[in-house]
């Protein structure tokens, strides 16, 4: 059984893209890098739809290949002829050398604050989060509490069936 949220799941959720688009506007013209922690895909793609449809702003969106063994090379390749005003990125959670990717990113942090002048939001889950604690634990101490988002609860079989 999920945690208890009061309001439910769903305004949960709605109250973290509100603080996440809050965040995006106050480190507009700099660079940050924010954590949103979901263990659920599908949540997260809602979360990015309603974080674009909240936002005047252009958010680009970065899905890593499951190959990746860089972060800073992708976000440069996809900005080089026109940075976003900020940045999500997805796909952590599904690569084959997260850890190598984690060391080369905690390595390249001062790349990151020299390169780019827009947040950057990481999706990650609870593997990820532990796997940064302990693979670049320079880059956890330097972003923010991460901004938590809830899993959808599957509906019981019984409201399901009596639909």
């Amino acid at each position: 059984m999920g945690p208890k949220v009061p309001g439910g799941l769903a305004n949960a959720n709605e109250r973290s893209v509100a603080i996440l688009a809050r965040t995006l506007l106050h480190q507009q013209g700099e660079f940050a890098l924010i954590l949103a922690h979901c263990n659920d895909p599908t949540v997260q793609r809602c979360a990015t739809n309603r974080l674009r449809e909240m936002l005047s702003l252009e958010v680009g969106c970065l899905q890593l290949p499951t190959s990746a063994r860089s972060l800073l090379s992708p976000i440069q390749h996809l900005c080089h002829q026109h940075p976003p005003q900020a940045l999500v990125v997805t796909g952590l959670e599904t690569l084959e050398e997260l850890d190598d990717l984690l060391v080369a990113t905690n390595r390249a942090f001062n790349a990151f604050t020299h390169q780019f002048r827009f947040p950057i939001i990481l999706w990650v889950n609870d593997r990820v989060v532990r796997h940064l604690a302990r693979y670049a634990p320079d880059l956890k101490n330097r972003t923010p509490t991460s901004i938590r988002f809830f899993e959808q609860q599957p509906q019981p079989l019984a409201s399901v069936l009596s639909n």
